[in-house]
């Protein structure tokens, strides 16, 4: 096989990620819109609420994506998530049939249980994918942008679904004639999981075959560190911060969309179409301003370059945050969401290979879990904690529900740039120790790859 198609390949392969990731986020995303029609259907409190998004759809995530990464380590990966697409499409469909908030929380905690695999599935992809590290670094920028510009477009097409379904309704087939619009939203949404399912398994054997284990005659031991021992010195290096800007940005997707409407009495539709365009808008601008900082500063800073700039990112995404309940006029919010999802958005847009790099390449895929797991508790309380604080201030007010979302979200963006701040050389160190044991134990292995291997005419 040539090099040209090789690397063609490759970025069909990274397509299919893409489109992939972006059907993932519509999926995720479309409860934020269909929040307040499931609210009046089921009279649901928003403490309900909160913990459908937050425990339903984050906390269990957490703990799933283990098995899901241990079984991607050593089964086909292309296989692994083309189960998972098929699970969380049927998850989708089935909270279209929901008839209560155990079914409801139900098909969301089977939503959360298929698309933890996701991620570490992806990203332990990517470096078999593109082995050359500019490439690979592109790659990244090009999934992660998606991931975000997914979410963005889950909204804006959730918002448009529920425009178009009222005046549709009469074209569907008779057996959904009865249907409230949002449930016919989520099983449009779950429709192209079979597409998607067959699309990854087209991806070449290559780029899903997970890197074979080294036997006893071929490895090369005493060379890096165990999981266990390396999560146990570093665990707290870059999850700290990665952690904490996550946990300010659940409150926002989870509950940014009700609290518009409760405030400016605005259409789920409406709200849907905006913050998609607006998320959308502030994700191109992230990747941008990312791009721009790797092009003047990415040989000063090298692999702390997310963290150089993004804590002076954060505390503007801090300022944003705490903004939105001075906000009079839904054009005001809309501006500070779009600011913030651009200021964090570009640091979080850098730290995907900074992951790849903290730990030797023997132990990336389960390191990439682990920065998951955390990430995902760490946004697990935040719809919770949004929901509580409404209630506290009182769920009837119109503007409780935005004052309670800057008031979760604020303070963890900020203390996300503190400890991108103070995480910075301790990185810079980590980095530096992994790169050596890496060569080391590619020094190490060269002489037995020799030996074992036929040589070549």
């Amino acid at each position: 096989m040539n090099e040209r198609t090789t690397r063609t390949g490759a970025w069909f392969a990274l397509g299919v990620l893409v489109v992939v990731s972006v059907f993932a986020a519509i999926d995720r995303q479309i409860l934020t819109i269909a929040i307040e029609p499931v609210r009046a259907a089921f009279a649901l409190s928003d403490l309900q609420i909160g913990l459908i998004q937050g425990l339903g759809l984050t906390l269990v995530a957490a703990f799933a994506g283990f098995p899901l990464a241990w079984a991607a380590d050593r089964i086909d990966r292309r296989l692994i998530l083309a189960v998972c697409i098929l699970a969380w499409s049927a998850a989708t469909a089935a909270r279209g049939f929901a008839q209560d908030f155990d079914h409801l929380m139900a098909g969301t905690i089977g939503l959360a249980v298929a698309e933890a695999g996701l991620g570490p599935i992806v990203y332990s992809m990517i470096p078999a994918m593109f082995p050359d590290a500019a490439q690979r670094a592109r790659a990244n920028l090009i999934f992660f942008s998606a991931a975000m510009i997914g979410g963005a477009l889950g909204m804006g097409l959730a918002g448009l679904a529920f425009r178009l379904i009222g005046g549709a309704m009469a074209w569907l087939p008779a057996s959904m004639q009865g249907f409230e619009p949002w449930r016919v939203a989520f099983l449009l949404a779950a429709l192209p999981g079979l597409a998607l399912a067959a699309m990854v398994t087209m991806i070449r054997p290559e780029h899903g075959r997970p890197s074979p284990r080294p036997s006893v005659q071929t490895a090369a031991p005493g060379h890096g560190p165990s999981f266990l021992a390396h999560l146990r010195r570093h665990a707290g290096t870059l999850a700290a911060p990665n952690s904490a800007a996550s946990a300010a940005f659940a409150p926002i997707t989870a509950w940014l969309a009700p609290a518009m409407a409760r405030r400016f009495a605005l259409a789920p539709g409406d709200i849907g179409v905006a913050l998609g365009g607006v998320l959308g808008a502030g994700v191109i601008g992230g990747v941008a301003m990312a791009a721009i900082a790797v092009r003047r500063w990415g040989a000063r800073h090298g692999g702390i370059l997310g963290l150089r700039v993004g804590r002076h990112l954060a505390l503007v995404a801090a300022l944003c945050a705490g903004l939105l309940p001075l906000a009079t006029a839904p054009w005001m919010a809309y501006a500070a969401t779009g600011l913030m999802f651009a200021s964090a958005g570009a640091f979080f847009a850098l730290l995907p290979g900074v992951w790849q790099e903290v730990a030797p390449a023997a132990l990336r895929a389960r390191m990439l879990a682990f920065s998951g797991a955390l990430t995902t508790l760490a946004t697990a309380g935040g719809p919770v904690l949004v929901g509580g604080l409404s209630v506290w201030l009182g769920e009837h007010e119109p503007g409780g529900l935005l004052l309670a979302v800057a008031l979760a979200s604020a303070p963890c963006m900020a203390l996300a740039a503190l400890l991108l701040g103070v995480s910075a050389e301790p990185v810079r160190r980590l980095l530096a120790e992994v790169r050596a044991l890496d060569d080391e134990g590619a020094k190490a292995r060269l002489p037995i790859a020799k030996a074992v291997l036929p040589a070549s005419h």
